[in-house]
């Protein structure tokens, strides 16, 4: 990801991320939602911002580390809209420790971005079981640039994953 976003002046930050649908549990509370395992820019690159605690670092990526960062759903339903930061969330029989809470976007409703649990996405990877990136966010240097930014994009994936069925983006 860092040669791709050195390879083109067009994009800022590039952001991958995995997801899978799975329950999540803290204490007898649990609920089914959406784990994207994704890296420090995610957040901001999606335009959500922190209620309380902090997002994923670099850190935690390099490190491994079991920290999570929930939506205000999972907050709602399982915290039963208590502060969740310093306190446990179990993903699939592994222990994650709440780091972060994202502010609502959609007032709690599920299915939204308020649905749902951020990790380190090298953790998330073995955790999920999922070996390859599921998507990337990329971000172009301004609106003037967006056509040639995904078109670089586009062309620097296809390069560097061959094998791959890389077809037109939406």
């Amino acid at each position: 990801l860092e040669n791709l976003e050195k390879s083109t002046q067009y994009i800022t930050k590039i952001s991958p991320y995995i997801l899978k649908q799975s329950s999540v549990k803290y204490e007898t509370s649990t609920k089914n939602t959406r784990i994207f395992g994704t890296d420090e820019n995610y957040l901001e690159m999606e335009g959500m911002k922190l209620e309380s605690g902090r997002f994923i670092s670099a850190l935690d990526i390099e490190k491994n580390e079991k920290v999570a960062v929930v939506g205000a759903t999972i907050k709602n339903k399982l915290y039963d809209d208590d502060n969740p930061v310093g306190k446990y969330i179990k993903i699939n029989g592994t222990k994650f420790l709440v780091i972060g809470c994202v502010e609502s976007v959609a007032n709690g409703m599920e299915g939204t971005n308020d649905d749902m649990v951020m990790l380190p996405i090298s953790v998330a990877q073995r955790t999920l079981k999922i070996t390859n990136v599921t998507m990337f966010l990329a971000e172009a240097r301004d609106g003037d640039v967006i056509d040639i930014a995904t078109q670089k994009v586009k062309f620097s994936l296809k390069y560097c994953f061959k094998h791959w069925n890389i077809g037109e983006p939406p």
